[in-house]
């Protein structure tokens, strides 16, 4: 997994030092990019939210006015 990782992005792995070491992964880098992605989709998650609610609320308005 950490030599695909390494293709993906250098930082999150922790290349051997000696030959026939293995690849480790960098917990500490991972935990920064999961954290920023976990911020962003939360962010839009609340504006879908707030969309969806705004749209809710002129659907409920017009059917007043039609009522």
């Amino acid at each position: 997994i950490a030599q695909e990782l390494e293709e993906i992005n250098p930082h999150m792995v922790i290349a051997p030092i000696e030959k026939g070491d293995m690849y480790a992964v960098n917990t500490f880098y991972m935990t920064g990019l999961i954290t920023k992605s976990i911020q962003e989709m939360y962010a839009e998650l609340k504006k879908e939210n707030q969309e969806r609610r705004e749209r809710l609320l002129e659907v409920l308005n017009t059917r007043k006015r039609i009522f």
